[in-house]
């Protein structure tokens, strides 16, 4: 089956996209239930298909299906180490202070990018 998003030729039987993710498999817009591209009707409702495009079913089930929430099996737990280039430089040539503030602005944005993908912080060690 080809991709309706990318056109990449996949096997049959595969979900999604082994190429961009997508959804492969159709949905009737009316009830939602998996249909196959040749269904004239919806064995779930009877709803009448043949007027609508293969395109246009794909793009209503990829719509309508909300991200489920992660679970313990979809989060990891890693250790990232930063190498701050140039940081004993820096600290030779500006105060505690300076040093410490510039470092609040760099973790800040760090902080930000890690709470946008879903990530926590659980202990930060400035050594």
């Amino acid at each position: 089956m080809n991709c309706p998003k990318c056109q990449f030729e996949n096997p049959e039987g595969k979900k999604f996209c082994r190429e961009c993710g997508y959804d492969l498999i159709l949905a009737c817009p009316n009830c939602s239930s998996e249909i196959l591209p040749s269904d004239k009707y919806c064995g779930a409702c009877r709803y009448d298909l043949r007027s609508v495009s293969n395109k246009l079913l794909c793009q209503k089930s990829h719509e309508e299906k909300k991200p489920l929430p992660p679970t313990d099996k979809d989060r990891k737990h890693i250790s990232v180490l930063f190498d701050m280039l140039g940081y004993t430089a820096m600290t030779e040539k500006l105060d505690t202070e300076g040093t410490n503030e510039i470092m609040e602005k760099i973790s800040g944005e760090i902080s930000k990018a890690i709470s946008k993908y879903g990530g926590y912080i659980e202990h930060v060690d400035r050594r």
